[in-house]
Formats: C-alpha cells, structure tokens, sequence
C-alpha cells in the first residue's frame, strides 16, 4: 500500500503488482498447509509439493526486492529536491 499511495501513477501499480503477488501467496501457503495437515506423511507433502514451496519462497524474495527497489528509486527522486529545497534555507 505505502508503494502505492507513495510513487507517482505510472510506477505506483507496481503497489498494486505487490498486493496481488502477495494475495496469492497467501492462499497458496493456505493451500499448502491444509494439504501439509491432512497428508499421512509429512515427507511426501514436502517431495509432492516441492514446487510450490520453491514458488512461495522465489515470490516472497521478489516481493521483498521490488518493494525495496521502487522505495529506494523513488528516495532518491525525491532526494535530490529535497537538497535544492533546503539550499535556499542554510546559506553559509
């Protein structure tokens, strides 16, 4: 949400990718616990299921990435008017 309400329009639906890929991982941990509980072992849960424990880990790191990325850009976008803001105030 914050990358939403934050970045201007055109980079502000990467807010909006992030929630989705989010949601989605939600109900697929969901998914994968009920399966983890009702299985009769947890290893063939963990063998029959590898892939979407791999998926859930891989989106959870590139969740983590873009949020950190989209926030750094748009620090140091808004940086740099900052600077020119506060020049004018502290003349030395």
């Amino acid at each position: 949400m914050r990358l939403y309400t934050l970045l201007p329009k055109p980079y502000s639906y990467i807010g909006v990718f992030c929630i989705v890929l989010s949601v989605v991982r939600c109900v697929a941990s969901v998914y994968l616990s009920v399966q983890a509980i009702i299985a009769p072992s947890l290893k063939n849960t963990e063998i029959q299921y590898k892939w979407l424990i791999s998926t859930l880990l891989a989106g959870g790191a590139a969740v983590d990435v873009i949020i950190s990325a989209s926030m750094l850009y748009y620090l140091s976008r808004t940086r740099g008017k900052v600077l020119q803001r506060s020049n004018g105030y502290w003349t030395i």
